[in-house]
């Protein structure tokens, strides 16, 4: 099933959907980040400050169209207002129903949008994993292109991984938008 979604600012109570995300080793394993034991209390206090200060960055509940349950997120940070640009460093689909390609894609043209078209910014970049092919295919796929590749930059499962440097500028997001607009791509869904 497509489910359709849009994204919201994240609310004081969605730690209590993020924190069972950031314990569940399905997810963990295929992020930049490494895993941490995390409280219940530091969650809260994380999702606090992430729906109170978009100064430095900016996090987005992932929303089932239908039934407004958060099903996931995505983030950015550093944000460098002076040089239009931040770093992507979060996509979360915690929800195991709504981990396809589909909702995926939604999810980043809607962030895409807000970032190019709203916050005026002009380049995003972010770093992935060089052995997560899906996610090589899919930012590929939206319009990213590689820019570099960090070897053994991450140590994660026991191990050292190499991680891609990848980013979009405006140009790359304009030739997305017009290339969707010809292709007749259905528009992200509106909130009921």
């Amino acid at each position: 099933m497509n489910h359709e979604v849009y994204l919201r600012a994240f609310e004081a109570d969605d730690y209590r959907a993020t924190h069972p995300w950031r314990q569940d080793p399905e997810v963990y394993h295929l992020t930049t980040g490494n895993k941490f034991h995390v409280s219940l209390e530091r969650e809260r206090q994380w999702v606090f400050q992430k729906a109170t200060d978009d100064s430095r960055d900016v996090y987005w509940a992932i929303c089932d169209a239908q039934t407004h349950q958060m099903v996931g997120y995505l983030g950015i940070d550093r944000i460098d207002w002076r040089s239009r640009k931040a770093n992507w460093c979060a996509l979360i689909i915690g929800e195991k129903a709504y981990r396809n390609m589909h909702v995926t894609t939604q999810a980043i043209f809607l962030m895409l949008e807000h970032f190019f078209d709203q916050m005026n910014m002009h380049r995003l970049y972010s770093h992935q994993l060089a052995d997560h092919k899906p996610a090589i295919l899919l930012n590929r796929m939206v319009g990213f292109r590689k820019e570099g590749l960090l070897r053994e930059a991450l140590f994660k499962h026991g191990r050292y991984h190499d991680l891609l440097l990848i980013a979009m500028l405006r140009e790359d997001y304009d030739r997305l938008r017009l290339r969707r607009a010809e292709e007749n791509l259905p528009a992200p869904a509106e909130p009921e």
